[in-house]
């Protein structure tokens, strides 16, 4: 996850975190927290930011994050290279690869204003999933080739820390701030608010080869 997030558009979602729910009158309040499948980053970005909820979920086909990430360009851009991997023999059914979509170097800037631009517009521009994400790096393996379709595996592993959310465009992706600045960083929130939280995304997609 990275900068800008902590402070940007979470306040609205809060409320979801701090109602209780009572199953009846004698029983104490309980909070109730959104599932896998309708939980959205704003969501996900409070229960980092607070502390509360889930410290870890898992997401696939179907929820809410994970559509909202298979719209994103470097997904359908990677669908495209492995599409045209089969279709000139350099893939096969086992073939695996990992691709990273990173938002370091000065390369990072353009990708960072384009996924930043969804916070300043509503969600129009831009994809609210990999706003929080950030970086990351995508798993892909191919399951199978049937005739004109290709089953696909993609997998995302990420981890929101509070060095990934304060640190600066550039500088903050710097293996030396990671290990200095950063480190202290993260050792500051190591409980509580702002402490670690991790999320793994795991589905398939049918690549349609013709």
């Amino acid at each position: 996850m990275r900068h800008g997030l902590i402070t940007t558009g979470l306040n609205h979602t809060l409320h979801k975190f701090t109602t209780p729910i009572f199953d009846n009158g004698d029983d104490p309040p309980k909070k109730k927290y959104p599932s896998n499948k309708d939980v959205t980053p704003y969501e996900v970005g409070v229960e980092w930011l607070t502390g509360e909820g889930p410290r870890h979920r898992d997401f696939t086909n179907g929820d809410y994050f994970t559509e909202l990430l298979r719209k994103h360009d470097f997904i359908k851009d990677t669908k495209t290279s492995i599409k045209t991997g089969i279709a000139n023999g350099s893939y096969g059914t086992g073939f695996s690869d990992d691709v990273s979509y990173s938002l370091g170097g000065v390369q990072g800037v353009g990708k960072y204003v384009k996924d930043y631009s969804t916070l300043l517009t509503g969600g129009t521009t831009g994809n609210l999933a990999v706003t929080y994400l950030g970086s990351f790096s995508l798993n892909w393996k191919i399951v199978s080739i049937n005739k004109n379709i290709a089953t696909v595996q993609f997998k995302v592993e990420n981890s929101s820390t509070m060095q990934s959310a304060s640190r600066p465009p550039i500088l903050g992706y710097l293996p030396f701030w990671q290990k200095s600045v950063g480190s202290k960083i993260n050792k500051t929130f190591e409980k509580g608010w702002g402490s670690k939280t991790s999320q793994s995304f795991k589905w398939k997609e049918y690549i349609k080869l013709k």
